[in-house]
Formats: C-alpha cells, structure tokens, sequence
C-alpha cells in the first residue's frame, strides 16, 4: 500500500512538471539539429519535430508510469491470491494421502519441486532487491528524478529474464535524456548495463 502511494505521488508530481520536461526535450531537439548543421548533415526541423514530438513522447512517459502504478495496485489482488492458496496448502498433504497409493514417495517427489522452486525464487528476489537499489543509486548519482521508481520498476521487471532489465533501463534514460542530455542518459544505460551483467551473468 505504501509503495502504491508513493508511485502514485510520483505520478502526479510528474504530471506537474510536464511542461518543464517538454521545454528541455524541445531543447535537447535543437541541439541535435545544431550538431547535424555543424557537421554538414541536412535535418530538416519539421521532420525531427514530426517524428520526435515532446508532447507524444511525454504523454507515452506519462502512460508507461501509470501503467506501472496500475501494476502495483494489483499487487492486492496477487496478494490475496497467494493467502488462500497457503491456506489450501496447509492440508494439501493430507488430501494427497488420502487420494495416493504411495503417498509418501509422491510427497518427497512434490518437496524437492517446491524445494527447488523456492531457492530459486529466493536467489531471484534476491538479486533483484539489489538489482533495484544500485539501479536507484546510479539514478541518484546522475540526479536523474523519481530514482526510487525507478529502483523499484528495475526491482521488479528483473523478474523477467533477459527483456526485463533492458525494459526497466529505458525509462531511466528517457527521463535522463529529456533532463540533461544525452551525456547523462549514456551514463544511465551504462550503469544499468554493468548492474545487470554483474549481477545477472556475475552473481
């Protein structure tokens, strides 16, 4: 309940500063098309403009926090799932007994699955707990804004191998880039790329 709260705080205070995140984005748009100039590379403007539209891509950042808010609203609903599915495992046991020839050999063979399974899910939450907080301290580090959302969207979309961290870095480096620059925003996926190596091949 209390990170929902708090995500949803940071959706509305996100929400408060679009308008000063379209002007940097607008911003970090000229500056690309200074450098194409610079360099002798023709852009036109209204083609950048149209295919990099800050009010589109504000309202996509916008979508993609919200959508994450809805997740962890939900959370309630896993949650209450999960109780009554412990509840019913309480006498699991003595309902396989009462229904195996061989009750005992078909319980040992259940145990070792869900022994293992519980490592595993252990190990993983694990390493995504300090997948998340790294993640929040590089965001710091740069000054990125929201780094706690983003520490707990790289905690919990690093459930999901492979696709999962790369999903979690890139709304780290958007907010990055529309911030600074694209200085920065290398440094985010940099620092998301070693994190998620060291901790997902490494660890």
């Amino acid at each position: 309940v209390g990170v929902s709260v708090f995500v949803g705080s940071s959706v509305r205070e996100f929400a408060g500063n679009l308008d000063e995140y379209e002007e940097n984005l607008t911003a970090q748009t000229a500056v690309v098309l200074d450098l194409a100039d610079k360099v002798g590379v023709e852009l036109s403007t209204d083609t950048l403009t149209e295919q990099l539209d800050a009010g589109k891509v504000m309202d996509l950042f916008t979508d993609t926090i919200s959508a994450f808010g809805a997740i962890l609203s939900n959370t309630l609903f896993v949650i209450l799932t999960v109780v009554f599915m412990l509840a019913e495992a309480a006498g699991f046991p003595s309902k396989l007994r009462a229904a195996m020839k061989n009750p005992d050999a078909t319980i040992g063979r259940y145990s070792n699955v869900l022994n293992d399974l519980q490592s595993y899910l252990a190990i993983k939450t694990i390493v995504s707990l300090i997948t998340g907080v790294l993640a929040g301290l590089i965001c710091v580090a740069v000054g990125v804004d929201y780094p706690v959302v983003w520490a707990l969207v790289a905690f919990m979309l690093n459930y999901i191998p492979t696709l999962g961290s790369i999903i979690a870095a890139a709304p780290a480096v958007v907010m990055a880039l529309v911030q600074f620059g694209w200085e920065r925003a290398a440094i985010i996926a940099v620092g998301y790329v070693v994190v998620n190596t060291v901790m997902g091949n490494i660890v």
